[in-house]
């Protein structure tokens, strides 16, 4: 996940830095992280940190508030369950969108 993050932030930053390069390579390296597919994979890597990280967050507050940690080991299991259905019906919306779109 670190990985996912650090390319996301990565890319946003040489975004940025593409504007003070000069000749051309300043302009490949504006076509390369300053276009639409750059910002598109920016979004998809973030959007798939969340989808990994925000289930366990949510469980470990749950927990901690609710002071389930006997039951911990099931609702781990319960997360882990439900984030891979939701990310299999996700990439399912997608494949559909990207047929019928």
């Amino acid at each position: 996940m670190k990985k996912i993050a650090a390319a996301a932030a990565g890319l946003g930053l040489l975004a940025f830095a593409a504007d003070d390069v000069d000749a051309a390579a300043g302009r490949l390296l504006t076509v390369l992280v300053s276009s639409g597919l750059a910002w598109g994979l920016a979004a998809y890597l973030a959007a798939t940190l969340i989808q990994v990280v925000l289930p366990l967050a949510v469980l470990a507050r749950l927990a901690h508030v609710q002071r389930l940690w006997r039951s911990w080991p099931l609702l781990l299991i319960a997360t882990i369950a439900t984030a891979t259905v939701s990310a299999l019906l996700w990439q399912v919306l997608r494949d559909a969108a990207n047929r019928f779109g």
